[in-house]
């Protein structure tokens, strides 16, 4: 599976000497705040392996990009599926962990 490439942008324009445009829709007063096109969604659980060993854990992670629209409840989860490596690559990701004691 491939990473999205076109998930930071409203719109792009491509010149046949490979010069790309990416224009941005804006709010404010100024208008300089930038409205995302997609959110990206990065689910991480830690399972015990057995119940006689609680404390070594099977990690399992899963990694979606959702348009910022309006999505039918019909629409199926795996297609927002993304590689978890593209993840870090989209513009302004920040990680957070939680941890559950």
């Amino acid at each position: 599976m491939a990473c999205r490439k076109s998930l930071c942008c409203m719109h792009r324009h491509s010149y046949p000497h490979g010069g790309v445009i990416q224009t941005h829709e804006v709010i404010g007063s100024p208008p300089n705040v930038a409205v995302p096109t997609h959110f990206a969604k990065v689910v991480l659980t830690a399972t015990p392996c057995s119940p006689s060993k609680p404390n070594d854990l099977t990690l399992s992670m899963g990694a979606f990009v959702l348009p910022n629209a309006i999505i039918a409840d019909e629409a199926p989860l795996e297609s927002f599926v993304t590689p978890g490596t593209c993840i870090p690559k989209l513009p302004l990701f920040h990680s957070h962990a939680v941890i559950q004691g």
